[in-house]
């Protein structure tokens, strides 16, 4: 069973809480998913984290409402896209 975790997070450049991805307890059995995906060697999703990294997305964070429920954040969203594309997924539109 995997087990998903929200974590709001509060960029030092804004007020505004984001719902951030990374970093979050995610278990896999009682096996942590980062460490799975080591065993398996999945390499993927460690190259998206460390494309990711290298960004800056103030300019996205900025553009948000400081009002109404938590958003995801713009980091978050643009590695499910990334890691997507990586593995040969597409939309249908």
């Amino acid at each position: 069973m995997t087990v998903f975790t929200r974590k709001l997070e509060s960029p030092s450049h804004t007020k505004r809480k984001f719902v951030k991805a990374q970093n979050l307890p995610i278990l896999e059995g009682s096996v942590s998913l980062c460490d799975y995906l080591k065993q398996i060697g999945e390499r993927r999703a460690f190259i998206v984290t460390e494309i990711l990294d290298e960004q800056d997305w103030v300019p996205f964070e900025r553009c948000y409402s400081s009002t109404g429920r938590a958003p995801y954040s713009p980091r978050s969203m643009m590695g499910i896209l990334l890691y997507g594309i990586m593995k040969g997924h597409k939309t249908s539109c």
